[in-house]
Parts: C-alpha cells; structure tokens; sequence
C-alpha cells in the first residue's frame, strides 16, 4: 500500500490577509526510507514556508509512521532537513526535544493526572496563551476538568492546543478533527489555515479575535 502526499491549496486564506509567511523557501525537505511489516517503500517531498501536505492511504499504508519518523519517534534511513537544520541523516539523528514540532497523536496522549490547564501549562508556561487556546476550542468551562471527564472530541481538542503552545516550526496531526463535530471541526479548520508563529505569538491580533468570534 502507498500513501499518496498532496499539498492543499490555502490560496483563499492567503489572499485574505497580509503575511509573509508564505514564500518561496523550502521549509522542510525529506527522503525517507520506511520498513513496514507487508513492504519497503521510499518518500521524497518538500514543504515550503506556509504550505499544508496532507497524507492519504488506506489502514496500514504508513501514514502514522510517517509522521513519527518526521518527529523522531521512529527510526528510519534517510534525510530530513527543516530550515538549514539537519534532522536526520547518515550519521546524524536529532533529539526529538529539539525538533520544534507539535504533534497531536490519534490517541490524544494527554496526562490524566492533569486539569485541561495543567495539560496546556506542561507544555508551556503562558496562561495567557492556553486560556485563548481555550476559548477558541469552546473548552474554556472545561479547564479545570480531567481528561476522563471530557467526551473524545472535546480531548481531541486539547490535544491539539496542547501541540500549538510551543508555537511549533512544524505542526503534525494525525487524523486530528476525527472525532469532531462539523461546526468544531470548520473552526479549528479556519484556525489552523490561518495560524502562524506571528499570530500564535500575538493572540489579541485581529485575526485570532475574529476566528474566536466565528467569522
């Protein structure tokens, strides 16, 4: 089984705004090698600052393996180069913790000795930040509940603002909007196509008040 990449067109939500975030720079550059249980197969793809590649393949195609062969959670030959960083090479390997990535995993992975805060706050100690992550998420009278107390899309996503706190390089999700309703799933859609480091690290910017406000 293959998995087939496909960068998704955002021109809409470029040409609505004023960013420089979306240039000609290759953002990441990859040549992986994986081993699966039924076959080998090998992926060469590139994204460039901005762009969004979604993967698709049947079950046990690789897709997750993919991705956390790109975070390092996996082992795998090849090369991977984000920036003028190297990831992954011959003779080089880089430690998943300084990879600058959010990865929200199909298991969720949250503590559940934890709040919903407290999850935020384990990534990163910006109050300000976790409380606007909240709010948009429609998750801001849940912050004080635990993980068992929240229905599977409500974890689903905390998840995914547990990934957007350390304002990541690289955001990885692994079927993250599955367990969502639509109404949920089209606003963190809008968030996530409109998210950048600037935004993320400015949340009273014009464009994260409108989102929250569902325009």
């Amino acid at each position: 089984y293959n998995i087939f990449l496909e960068k998704i067109d955002i021109a809409y939500f470029a040409s609505n705004r004023q960013s420089t975030i979306f240039t000609s720079v290759t953002m990441l550059s990859a040549g992986v090698k994986m081993i699966l249980k039924s076959s080998t197969s090998t992926y060469n793809f590139s994204i460039k600052n901005g762009e969004f590649l979604a993967l698709f393949g049947v079950s046990g195609s690789g897709k997750t393996t993919l991705l956390r062969i790109i975070a390092g959670l996996e082992s795998a030959s090849g090369n991977i180069k984000v920036h003028n960083s190297i990831w992954l090479s011959e003779n080089q390997i880089l430690p998943v913790q300084k990879r600058e990535i959010g990865f929200v995993f199909q298991e969720y992975a949250l503590f559940t000795n934890m709040t919903i805060l407290e999850n935020l706050l384990f990534a990163n100690d910006d109050i300000n930040f976790a409380k606007s992550l909240l709010e948009l998420s429609a998750l801001e009278n849940l912050a004080h509940k635990k993980p068992h107390q929240l229905s599977g899309g409500q974890q689903q996503r905390v998840s995914l603002c547990r990934a957007l706190m350390n304002k990541p390089k690289l955001l990885l999700l692994d079927e993250p909007f599955s367990a969502l309703n639509q109404s949920i799933k089209d606003k963190l859609q809008i968030f996530l196509f409109t998210c950048e480091i600037s935004l993320c690290q400015n949340p009273s910017c014009e464009f994260f008040n409108s989102v929250k406000n569902g325009n």
